[in-house]
């Protein structure tokens, strides 16, 4: 190649850009490295002793990919009203005396994504009803933390890989929305206990026996399951059933203050000869969306909530409960047998033409209310 009367050749033009262009890559990822914000560690300590009195002062300076670090102390809960950033680490130092309050019910809703939650102690310092809800977000954690007098720990149906792992729930229900078995299968729950008593969280499960469900029980896509004998002495996490068919409790007490057994768009459960025991204004039993659901023979506390499905049978319940039994869009029902001390059976929803298309298809004979 001759340029100006100088001729050069391709193979020295390559040996003389080869390492200009190395160079300038280097220099260009170097540039990059060096501009970029390395994560970092924040102290929160009351006593002063770190580089924040209080968490909010710490969120107010967190970046992504920081960690937090809280020292023993009790430490107002109300900063968890503000929006947190994507993956950060709120670790405390120990998840008995690190202690986030809530107080006048305040709720604490996790909008982001990839946010741990580590050795915490979450309490409720005043009677109210108290929420900590992962909502919205993707990978959230909490690991090694201990909830305590809150009302419910409730995963959204809007997330998904959520970890809950080796916490303990003092006087707090556990409760999973389900907006799809994708998302509620999605979860790691794993090795948690309910007012000392192991937690159950059951995944894809068939053709299984169950008899020490003492902690409560969540089963999801599970089929051909007993559930039977299992005695829950104090308030724990009762039963859910989702997105499961054929699973049959029998024979068990059951004692929350929640949803103490709910099942939710599932075929073919069964809840037999069993005590539900709860506060009057919660539900004993919630169904959504079931199908051939059969609930018979059990002494219930508190009322009988029958959403949406088809063809369910609610026969020889005593319901001790101002409410008695509720069905709410719901079709083909047969109610028999059933003793309430008040409220009787009642409709919900039906509007819009569906009056007689849902109240003619119901069987409902030889109830009582107040032994009338």
């Amino acid at each position: 190649m001759a340029m100006y009367g100088i001729t050069v050749s391709w193979r020295k033009m390559r040996a003389i850009a080869l390492p200009l262009l190395l160079t300038a890559v280097l220099f260009l990822v170097i540039l990059i490295l060096s501009t970029r914000v390395q994560a970092k560690e924040l102290v929160v300590d009351e006593k002063g002793t770190g580089d924040y009195f209080t968490v909010m002062d710490a969120l107010c300076h967190v970046e992504e990919g920081d960690t937090i670090l809280v020292k023993e102390g009790n430490y107002s809960a109300d900063f968890l009203w503000t929006s947190l950033k994507d993956n950060i680490s709120l670790i405390g130092e120990d998840r008995e005396t690190t202690r986030f309050e809530f107080i006048y019910g305040l709720s604490f809703i996790v909008k982001n994504s990839f946010v741990t939650f580590s050795e915490i102690n979450f309490s409720a310092m005043e009677e109210g009803y108290t929420i900590i809800s992962p909502y919205n977000g993707t990978g959230i954690t909490f690991r090694n933390c201990t909830f305590h007098n809150i009302s419910e720990v409730m995963i959204c149906h809007t997330c998904d890989n959520c970890t809950l792992e080796n916490n303990r729930f003092i006087n707090t229900t556990l409760l999973l929305c389900s907006a799809s078995i994708q998302r509620v299968s999605s979860h790691t729950i794993v090795n948690n206990t309910i007012n000392g008593q192991p937690f159950m969280y059951l995944v894809d499960e068939h053709n299984r026996v169950i008899d020490d469900a003492q902690g409560g029980l969540i089963l999801v896509n599970c089929s051909n399951i007993t559930v039977r004998d299992s005695f829950q002495p104090t308030f724990t996490n009762g039963i859910s059933i989702y997105y499961s068919s054929d699973v049959r409790v029998n024979n068990c007490t059951l004692n929350s203050t929640g949803y103490v057994f709910q099942s939710l768009i599932s075929k073919g459960t069964e809840l037999t000869n069993c005590t539900i025991i709860c506060d009057k204004n919660s539900f004993a039993v919630y169904s959504f969306d079931n199908t051939e659901m059969l609930i018979a023979n059990n002494s219930l506390y508190s009322w009988i909530d029958i959403f949406y499905g088809k063809s369910n049978i609610v026969v020889n319940n005593t319901v001790s409960s101002y409410l008695g039994i509720r069905l709410s869009h719901t079709t083909a029902s047969t109610v028999t047998g059933n003793k309430m001390d008040y409220g009787g059976i009642w409709f919900d929803g039906i509007c819009h033409g569906e009056v007689d298309d849902n109240l003619t298809s119901h069987h409902i004979f030889n109830n009582t209310v107040g032994g009338k």
